[in-house]
């Protein structure tokens, strides 16, 4: 009895800590394919990225676009991202590196994963120009990361 009451107690505080941290209930780590050969991975709830499958090669490294990705949309040849900058949450405790979403900074970016170029960070005018100029189409429309499907 003792035992059952404890993990049901350990489990209701896990999910009041995901609440507390703004995770919300159901809020994971997750990943899933975009493009070719790139994955969205989200490893925190901040960092949320589109790395190469596989990782990264030293020697000769391919475009990725780093923290924290928003948006996304994606076909075979296009990977297209909203990112939100990150800022430090306590800029005058040298200690605590931990960092948060600064929503006054916005950048746009569009990953090529055949010629494994990446264009960016605009501003959505800028974005918008660029997505025009590659000749991308208009059914690409951004979509919040939590909308796919995850693994």
């Amino acid at each position: 009895m003792l035992i059952g009451g404890v993990i049901i107690i350990a489990t209701f505080l896990s999910g009041c800590k995901e609440l507390v941290m703004g995770l919300g209930p159901g809020a994971q780590d997750y990943s899933y394919e975009v493009g070719t050969g790139y994955k969205l991975i989200r490893s925190s709830a901040h960092m949320i990225q589109i790395l190469p499958v596989g990782g990264n090669d030293l020697t000769n490294p391919k475009p990725e676009i780093n923290s924290k990705v928003v948006e996304i949309a994606w076909n075979e040849r296009y990977v297209l991202a909203k990112q939100i900058g990150l800022k430090l949450q306590h800029p005058n405790n040298p200690n605590n590196t931990y960092e948060i979403p600064d929503n006054s900074i916005v950048s746009y970016y569009i990953l090529d994963t055949v010629e494994l170029r990446l264009y960016g960070g605009y501003t959505l005018e800028e974005f918008n120009k660029e997505k025009t100029t590659l000749e991308i189409s208009e059914e690409l429309i951004l979509k919040d990361v939590n909308r796919y499907q995850k693994a």
